[in-house]
């Protein structure tokens, strides 16, 4: 698992149609579908990503419709950890105030609450 693929960590070589992924300091053996659910967060299901992802053969349809809702709910509460963390440490890493911390943190709770529901 990459464990965090955010849009900034691809790279796209628009000469080659070759697709990169960057900053694997994070990577670990585990369910593949904790990415899947990471790029869901990040993105939605924009262009056919999930469809696209299946059709990698990676995972099957079937643990997508019966795994990703959970792992999704599982990815926005790793989120939430991660912000709230954040915030009481005054971190501030690759940000300019806490406000982004905050958005983060409140992102999450949306999440969290409207999937809860």
């Amino acid at each position: 698992m990459h464990i965090d693929p955010a849009p900034g960590a691809f790279r796209l070589d628009h000469a080659t149609g070759i697709c990169g992924l960057i900053d694997w300091s994070s990577a670990i053996s585990g369910p593949l579908l904790y990415d899947l659910a990471s790029a869901v967060m990040y993105v939605g299901d924009t262009d056919g990503l999930i469809e696209t992802y299946l059709e990698s053969q990676t995972v099957t349809e079937t643990e997508v419709e019966h795994g990703l809702p959970t792992m999704l709910r599982f990815r926005w509460a790793v989120q939430a950890d991660y912000f709230a963390r954040r915030l009481i440490a005054g971190d501030l890493t690759g940000i300019t105030s806490s406000a982004d911390n905050e958005k983060g943190l409140a992102d999450a709770r949306q999440w969290l609450t409207r999937l809860s529901a």
